[in-house]
């Protein structure tokens, strides 16, 4: 289980974007309002919750942005309904354009596909991890956003500073 202050630390952030990327630091909602937002996210009342943070990437040379949430749950059961409700809602709002996307990096499950926007949720023990792209054109890295972000997730349960 992720605390909130983990949580913070294991968002990719400014000093950990890709190169020709930049980040705008994270948001740490206060508790009522990180458990509204994983219900209405998920659309389940969030059993096991314990914090939630989001942060961003913007491309230097361009208008695309990958959006990091990080939703931390105190046991892995907890978080596998919420998953399968918050993906099921987000395929419903991409439509049948919808394809499934294969990427690899290093989650317990992995769920993904791209359409007007590409999405990856990710379950790494406790935490529900969502990948968002918002205006990227095919072809972008999006495993390797996957796989900064459970790294970085990784390295922070096992009480190491993912910045160094």
């Amino acid at each position: 289980m992720l605390t909130e202050d983990q949580v913070r630390r294991a968002l990719v952030d400014t000093g950990s974007a890709p190169q020709d990327w930049e980040g705008f630091g994270v948001s740490i909602p206060e508790h009522t309002e990180s458990v509204k937002t994983c219900q209405d996210d998920t659309g389940t009342k969030c059993g096991g919750f314990t914090a939630l943070g989001t942060s961003h990437i913007d491309q230097v040379a361009g208008e695309g942005q990958v959006i990091f949430t990080i939703y931390a749950f105190r046991t892995p059961d907890d978080v596998k309904f919420a998953m399968k409700s918050l993906v099921a809602k987000e395929r419903r709002k991409s439509g049948a354009g919808a394809k499934p996307l294969k990427v690899s990096a290093g989650a317990d499950e992995t769920d993904a596909f791209t359409g007007r926007n590409t999405e990856i949720f990710m379950r790494l023990g406790g935490s529900l991890i969502r990948v968002a792209s918002e205006g990227l054109r095919e072809g972008q890295p999006y495993a390797d956003f996957a796989r900064l972000q459970i790294d970085r997730i990784k390295q922070t349960a096992e009480g190491k500073n993912p910045d160094l």
